[in-house]
């Protein structure tokens, strides 16, 4: 009966490590962020504003640093590599055509931006899944 305890709390330890490893596996991290400053020079709140943006994804995608696709990109308003750290993630969307180009057309949904003041928001892209151990 000792050694049936045994074979169970190793089979079960071995259990616990491979379900550890496909989790942790699935751990999402991006591999680069790049800062975007806007400015609201109005008197006016701007809330739920759609922001456009002109962004060189032609040099990291030739560099394989980001998916020729474009699919990588995130926006948040946290710096950190971890999506799982982001306070928020902004939705986006790339006009057709223009991914991987000196001047790849961005739009990003729903930003707030106080009257008169500066917002951060940073471009995170190059996608990775994380193995910790």
């Amino acid at each position: 009966m000792t050694q049936t305890k045994s074979i169970f709390f190793i089979v079960f330890i071995i259990g616990a490590i491979l379900l550890a490893t496909i989790i942790l596996s699935n751990y999402e991290k991006m591999t680069y962020c790049k800062e975007i400053i806007m400015f609201n020079q109005n008197n006016e709140d701007l809330i739920g504003y759609d922001v456009q943006l002109f962004i060189d994804t032609k040099t990291p995608i030739s560099e394989g640093k980001m998916k020729p696709d474009c699919s990588d990109i995130r926006f948040t308003d946290t710096y950190s590599l971890y999506p799982s750290e982001w306070n928020k993630n902004y939705e986006y969307v790339v006009i057709e055509g223009s991914c991987n180009t000196n001047n790849t057309e961005i739009y990003i949904h729903n930003v707030t931006i106080m009257a008169n003041s500066t917002k951060i928001i940073y471009m995170c892209y190059g996608l990775k899944s994380v193995i910790i151990g």
